[in-house]
């Protein structure tokens, strides 16, 4: 305002010639909700306050405690390889290769048209076969061809050899197994029967008057009749693996008897593995702390962190959820809603909590949209390829269907890189399945004779008892068994077997991942790059190895085109391409107007830049000036959205038009009611989903 003129001068008067202009709004700004390993920092609770960080190592310096002891226990079960070089459970056969669907972990299949065997890790079943070199009614002998790596199978005994290694075959097959426990009085079997307890490696036996015998007798195995080499104790049994035979007990001295007794075996399955070490699972992992590396690895910038309690919170509550995204109610800057926890919830509390996210985002805060994983989306039945996603569709409901829209979900689950053999230890094992593995250690070192006993002992001891003092030793500090026990566990990653397995399989578990946070790096990525009117689609998944579940062509049409709309992403693995985002849908896949998440969240964009920048005029006169610099405003927005390809047509009219005005919008009532309405029509860009390319053969013309 230019002071009074009431002294004469010259005075200077500088009028506005522009108006405001608008700026525009983040596109790509994720709120995570989830447990954190701590929950202060700096002495101030972080507990239901949304903190914003810019990198992983803001997230690493604000919720992780550098020391490793305080990760998250995970638990899980393994059956450690044996001297077979295998670790099947079942052993499958058909006339063609193996589906993924088939089978669990470590189970064989053999193809028996082209006389091959497969063997199935976590994620699928291997696609270079191993060349079974042979069958016969008998086992192998030096002269039975096949290369070194192969496998031969005693069609007649029932019992696998291999891998054939510097051209010789083992001498002794695995044969069929009878039960992991002791008999009971419903187990299958005849008079003069006896039962294989490959748990507990005892002999039950005879079978007399329908009962078994309440204890079992230790046995002692191995590749031919017993000789008088072989000796045992009284009552011990001796059992011919190769003829499937049993001699024994030994009624007086340590001599077996030398006549044997035919096992008849009674099982269904074809079993490989003698021993079964069972490692307790847990029923959750928190999952905040990998979704944030993951993010980052997909190309994620800003971000808001929403802590709803720390790793000890166990089991998950859904309330503490809901009421965590009743808080960003008070946010307004997060574009993005991410809860990677969600799918360790029990199913029913997870579809419920994917509900209110989609509420929240659809009617109580319009300016985000929520990004979803579908739970247990990582290992669906032979019978029922996508039962998860079924389940999803059919449980996750908002309550108005229109706010599909501001949500999209991806499937399958993604086996990942995030974690790294240096980032697991024993520390990640939960201590009460210290024990087992301590007694999975020492049995694998028993017989070894290139390391000390003495030396092997202390390092299990200090990997799996806290309060183990070596020979000569009064104490430890706490830093010293620190010490001693990261050098144990070094060198037990290196010398055992073992040991290397279950963290392998641990380091697997925790590699597969629910893909929301990839997606929100992705979102923030393509953002940054293009803009938000580009599909986050055809873009490759970092640090990812492969999809869970494979997905073709002819599986992905009811995911993108089902019925019910509920449309899903898909992420695929193309040859030669890597693993790429195949689809763009909200879940809202039958609106003409909503379909593409690209659109919905472009329209976001554009409602509320203009938003913030039409706050400027409130309480403004509602006239003709007003409206004219209102609507050169948004234009001149608009023109510019236009010009970076965020907005479709030859020219700017043909992209856009805005307005505003007495008999336009409005009318004298809602000019006496303080009402300015504004109409903005934008033609927003659509991706090609579908890209038809027609041929057809022309007459020469020349």
């Amino acid at each position: 305002m230019s002071a009074p003129m009431k002294t004469p001068g010259v005075y200077i008067k500088e009028l506005d010639a522009f108006g405001n202009s608008v700026v525009p709004v983040p596109t790509a700004i994720p709120v995570f909700i989830g447990y954190t390993q701590k929950t202060s920092f700096k002495g101030k609770s972080l507990l239901k306050k949304a903190q914003k960080i810019s990198s992983l190592a803001d997230f690493q310096s604000i919720y992780v405690d550098p020391d490793p002891t305080k990760r998250p226990n995970i638990s899980f079960k393994v059956l450690p390889p044996q001297s077979t070089s295998f670790n099947s459970t079942d052993l499958y056969t058909g006339a063609s290769s193996p589906s993924d669907k088939l089978g669990v972990p470590d189970n064989l299949y053999i193809n028996t048209t082209e006389n091959k065997i497969y063997t199935k890790d976590d994620y699928s079943w291997a696609e270079a076969a191993i060349t079974i070199a042979g069958t016969g009614n008998k086992a192998p002998v030096a002269a039975t061809p096949g290369d070194d790596g192969s496998y031969f199978i005693d069609t007649t005994a029932k019992k696998i050899y291999g891998p054939k290694a510097e051209g010789v075959w083992p001498s002794t097959g695995i044969a069929l197994v009878t039960g992991t426990a002791a008999p009971t009085a419903a187990t299958n079997a005849t008079e003069g029967q006896y039962f294989y307890d490959t748990s507990g490696k005892k002999i039950y036996g005879p079978k007399t008057t329908g009962a078994w015998p309440s204890t079992g007798a230790p046995l002692v195995t191995g590749t031919g009749a017993p000789t008088s080499a072989n000796t045992g104790k009284k009552d011990d049994f001796y059992f011919d693996t190769a003829a499937t035979t049993i001699y024994g007990p030994i009624k007086t001295g340590t001599t077996f008897p030398t006549a044997g007794t035919s096992l008849d075996i009674k099982t269904a399955d074809f079993k490989i593995n003698e021993i079964e070490y069972t490692i307790p699972p847990t029923t959750q992992i928190n999952r905040l702390h990998s979704a944030i590396k993951f993010f980052y690895a997909n190309g994620g910038g800003d971000c808001y962190i929403l802590s709803i309690g720390d790793y000890n919170s166990t089991p998950f509550d859904l309330k503490l959820f809901n009421a965590a995204i009743d808080l960003l109610k008070k946010e307004s800057e997060p574009t993005m809603l991410v809860i990677p926890d969600a799918v360790e919830l029990d199913v029913n509390d997870a579809f419920s909590l994917q509900s209110k996210m989609i509420n929240h985002c659809g009617e109580d805060m319009p300016s985000r949209v929520a990004i979803l994983d579908i739970p247990g989306g990582f290992n669906e039945p032979e019978d029922d390829p996508t039962a998860s996603v079924n389940a999803f569709r059919s449980n996750v409901n908002p309550i108005l269907p229109k706010s599909n829209s501001y949500a999209a979900v991806y499937y399958p689950w993604l086996h990942t890189t995030i974690y790294q053999d240096s980032d697991l230890s024993i520390k990640n094992i939960d201590s009460s399945s210290y024990q087992t593995i301590a007694n999975i250690l020492t049995d694998e070192f028993a017989d070894n004779k290139k390391i000390k006993k003495e030396e092997v002992n202390n390092m299990i001891s200090y990997l799996t008892n806290a309060t183990f003092l070596p020979t000569g030793v009064t104490s430890l500090t706490p830093d010293e068994r620190a010490v001693e026990v990261s050098k144990a566990d070094a060198a037990m990653k290196k010398l055992s077997e073992q040991y290397a397995f279950i963290l392998g399989k641990l380091k697997r578990k925790l590699n597969l991942m629910p893909p929301s946070a990839a997606m929100a790096g992705i979102y923030t990525s393509v953002d940054n790059n293009i803009g938000v009117w580009k599909a986050p689609a055809n873009v490759g998944v970092q640090n990812v190895i492969a999809p869970a579940v494979k997905i073709d062509h002819e599986m992905q049409e009811d995911l993108n085109k089902p019925i019910n709309g509920k449309s899903v992403c898909a992420i695929r693995a193309f040859k030669g391409m890597g693993n790429l985002v195949w689809g763009a849908r909200t879940l809202d896949g039958n609106s003409n107007d909503w379909r593409y998440i690209n659109v919905r969240r472009t329209l976001i964009y554009i409602e509320q830049s203009i938003k913030d920048a039409a706050k400027a005029y409130v309480f403004d006169p509602n006239d003709a000036n007003t409206w004219v610099t209102v609507q050169s405003m948004i234009s001149n927005f608009l023109t510019g959205l236009w010009k970076q390809g965020g907005l479709v047509g030859p020219k700017p009219a043909d992209a856009f038009s805005v307005s505003v005005g007495l008999g336009t919008t409005m009318s004298n009532d809602d000019i006496q009611n303080g009402i300015m309405r504004i109409s903005v029509k934008v033609a927003l860009s659509h991706p090609a989903e579908f890209i038809e390319i027609t041929f057809q053969q022309q007459q020469q013309k020349a």
